[in-house]
């Protein structure tokens, strides 16, 4: 993944970057392992919001999952990123209903593996 920063010759770590990785992040618009060294340095633990998970961005991802172009263990580490976060917010007024399909999809060990079943359960409940 090419770092915004250096596309457009701001410093490394600046805010623009923070923001288009978090994006990335929640869209899992690039592989994740990139999205997740490009996030190291900017931490996790934040007293804002910066960006907002939609309904949308979680539906592509476990549609993605559903067609086979997801493994399943790249579902459950985006699931667990993206819950650990205290700058990517949820979208109102659906942030339990994101909370939960987060913590059930980053917890296969207490909730069980995602089924496909499952899966159309949580895309139908996220239309």
């Amino acid at each position: 993944m090419s770092s915004p920063s250096s596309e457009t010759g701001q410093t490394h770590n600046s805010p623009e970057e923070h923001l288009a990785l978090l994006e990335a992040l929640c869209t899992l618009s690039a592989p994740l392992e990139e999205i997740e060294t490009a996030l190291a340095p900017f931490g996790w633990d934040h007293e804002e919001e910066l960006v907002i998970l939609s309904r949308q961005a979680v539906h592509h991802v476990v549609l993605a999952w559903s067609e086979g172009r997801l493994s399943t263990d790249t579902l459950t580490a985006w699931a667990e990123a993206i819950e650990a976060r205290d700058d990517i917010g949820r979208e109102e007024p659906h942030e339990e209903l994101l909370n939960d399909i987060l913590f059930e999809l980053a917890n296969p060990d207490i909730n069980g593996a995602l089924t496909p079943d499952r899966a159309q359960e949580v895309l139908q409940t996220l239309d």
